[in-house]
């Protein structure tokens, strides 16, 4: 169910809305805000917003990476932890969803998006050996992620068999085809580190692509485009 928005416009509303919101964010110390979906969350301890009624509209300022900014709440829902602030500046020229998500709350999820991709991941090491029938896994890990202490979006397996090593790796979470190409660099550049590691061995890696796991892929990727890579080692 959709959260409901209140609606701040109406200048009998304002001050109501600005008591409201100021009670809520003044339960946390910190906050992590997000002025949009991709950008990056910005660290709020308590006293560095401030919320004011002016001239009937309610003002959400702070201190962010691009310096002061101010918005103009015109409406706000709460869903679950999290706050939804519907926003603009520039006399209605920029418009924005800002995410308010409070520290505890932050930290939890991180902690659950870990736990769901190690899992995805332990779901496709079983698939590749199930696949490789007589396969040791030696290696089983996420990739690294975009941000510092966050886990990556593809899993990263490697499996003995005899003297033979095969590493395969696949997505961990729901692709778009949009993301193909992505998945494709990430796969060569980490199969270009292990064709290095194994340099001074004498052994190369040899390569191929084969459909793999596209129960591990959203449906959005057709099955030509959810490819897990292989590359085996030689002797």
């Amino acid at each position: 169910m959709k959260p409901r928005t209140t609606r701040t416009d109406a200048s009998e509303t304002t001050e109501d809305a600005r008591r409201s919101l100021d009670a809520l964010l003044a339960a946390r110390a910190v906050w992590f805000l997000r002025e949009s979906p991709d950008g990056s969350a910005v660290e709020l301890r308590r006293g560095e917003w401030e919320l004011r009624a002016a001239a009937g509209s309610l003002l959400f300022s702070f201190w962010g990476a691009a310096g002061a900014r101010t918005w103009r709440v015109r409406g706000w829902a709460r869903e679950g932890e999290k706050l939804i602030l519907e926003a603009t500046r520039r006399a209605g020229a920029e418009r924005a969803r800002l995410e308010l998500v409070a520290r505890a709350s932050h930290a939890e999820a991180r902690l659950g998006v870990a736990d769901a991709r190690r899992a995805a991941c332990a779901r496709l090491t079983a698939l590749a050996c199930a696949e490789r029938a007589g396969s040791k896994v030696e290696q089983s890990r996420l990739s690294v992620g975009a941000r510092r202490g966050e886990p990556g979006r593809y899993a990263r397996i490697v499996l003995k068999r005899g003297r033979a090593l095969v590493a395969v790796t696949g997505p961990v979470v729901e692709l778009g085809a949009e993301d193909a190409d992505a998945l494709l660099a990430s796969a060569l550049l980490w199969f270009a580190r292990l064709g290095e590691r194994a340099a001074g061995s004498r052994r190369g890696w040899r390569c191929c692509a084969k459909t793999c796991a596209p129960r591990f892929s959203s449906p959005k990727l057709t099955k030509s485009s959810v490819t897990s890579l292989t590359c085996k080692r030689t002797a």
